[in-house]
C-alpha cells in the first residue's frame, strides 16, 4: 500500500471534469445492465437474459463490446443463484440478483471476460446488499484471466453487524475504507484501474478512500470481471445482493464526479487558499 489514509469526502466543484453523456459514450470499453428493452445495452427481446444452467446468459453474448461472452459461473463456486431479475432494479427493467443460501461457508460467484485493459481505465456499478450472513460479504475482483491474478479487490463485508466497505492491497493485506453499505439501499462503487504503475483508487458514493493501493497481483492486462457472494456457518442468515449498470470506460464515468489521485492536492490546495482569504 503507497499511502496510509481514511476516507477523504469529494470536493464537486469547477477543478473536476465531467466526460460522457450517454450509453456507449465514448471510451466505453464494456457495460450492462442485464436489462431486457431499457437502459443500458437495451436488446428489445422480452424474457432476455434470464438464468439458464447455472449461468446468467440470454442476450448477454450479443451485447456490444464485451467480445462475445456471458457471465458464467465460477469453477467450484456455483453456489446459489444469479439471475437477472425486475423486482429490485437501479436502472433500466431489469438488474442482477444473487443469492447465498448455503450455510456451509461456501461462495457464489460468477465472472465475464472482455477486451483487455491498459493504461488508465474506470470500473464503475451500483450495488445493494439487502442480507449478508455474519463474516460473509460481497465483492467484487478484476482478474487478469491468463494469469488469475487480482489487480483489485473491493468488498462489502458483515463485521458485527455493520457492513463494512473493505479493500485488498497487495503490499499491505486488508483495510477498512471507513465506508459502510445500508441494508436495502443502492450504492455507487467506481474504481480508477492504472495498468500501467500497477495501482487503483476506490471511490463509495462519489467519496474517494484516502489512499493509492497496489494490485494485489502483477497483471499485464485487465480481462476479467468477478463477482462473489460468500455464506457463513450462520444458517439464519442468507446472503442476497443486487448489481446494475455495470460499465469499463477509458474515461471518467457518466454522471460520476471522480478527480485523478494527483488532482487532490490541488484541490487541497485551492481550500487552504479559500481559507487563507476568509481570515
Amino acid at each position: 500500500m503507497r499511502v496510509k489514509g481514511c476516507a477523504v469526502g469529494l470536493l464537486v466543484c469547477g477543478l473536476v471534469a465531467f466526460t460522457g453523456t450517454a450509453a456507449h459514450a465514448v471510451g466505453t470499453i464494456a457495460e450492462t445492465g442485464f436489462n431486457d428493452a431499457l437502459g443500458i445495452n437495451a436488446d428489445g427481446t422480452p424474457g432476455s437474459p434470464y438464468l439458464a444452467g447455472g449461468t446468467v446468459v440470454g442476450k448477454g453474448a450479443s451485447e456490444p463490446l464485451w467480445g462475445g461472452t456471458t457471465w458464467s459461473w465460477v469453477p467450484g463456486k456455483n453456489n446459489g443463484t444469479a439471475i437477472a431479475q425486475g423486482r429490485v432494479i437501479k436502472e433500466g427493467d431489469l438488474a442482477l440478483q444473487m443469492i447465498n443460501p448455503e450455510p456451509s461457508g461456501s461462495s457464489g460467484a460468477i465472472h465475464r471476460t472482455f477486451p483487455g485493459l491498459s493504461g488508465v481505465n474506470y470500473f464503475d456499478t451500483w450495488l445493494r446488499v439487502d442480507s449478508i450472513s455474519p463474516g460473509a460479504g460481497l465483492g467484487f475482483y478484476l482478474i487478469e484471466d491468463a494469469t488469475d491474478h487480482r489487480a483489485s479487490h473491493c468488498y462489502v463485508k458483515n463485521e458485527g453487524g455493520e457492513w463494512n466497505v473493505r479493500v485488498r492491497s497487495g503490499s499491505g493485506g486488508n483495510f477498512d475504507t471507513g465506508f459502510n453499505a445500508t441494508p436495502g439501499q443502492w450504492h455507487r462503487l467506481t474504481e480508477r484501474l492504472d495498468v500501467t504503475n500497477q495501482t487503483y483508487n476506490v471511490w463509495f458514493d462519489g467519496a474517494m478512500y484516502g489512499s493509492t493501493l497496489d494490485f494485489i497481483g502483477s497483471c499485464n492486462t485487465i480481462d476479467t470481471s468477478r463477482i462473489l457472494l460468500s455464506g457463513t456457518l450462520e444458517q439464519l442468515v442468507i446472503s442476497e445482493a443486487y448489481v446494475d449498470a455495470l460499465q469499463f470506460t477509458q474515461k471518467i464515468p457518466v454522471n460520476q464526479a471522480v478527480p485523478e489521485p494527483a488532482g487532490l492536492a490541488l484541490i487541497g490546495a485551492a481550500l487552504l487558499g479559500l481559507r487563507r482569504r476568509r481570515r
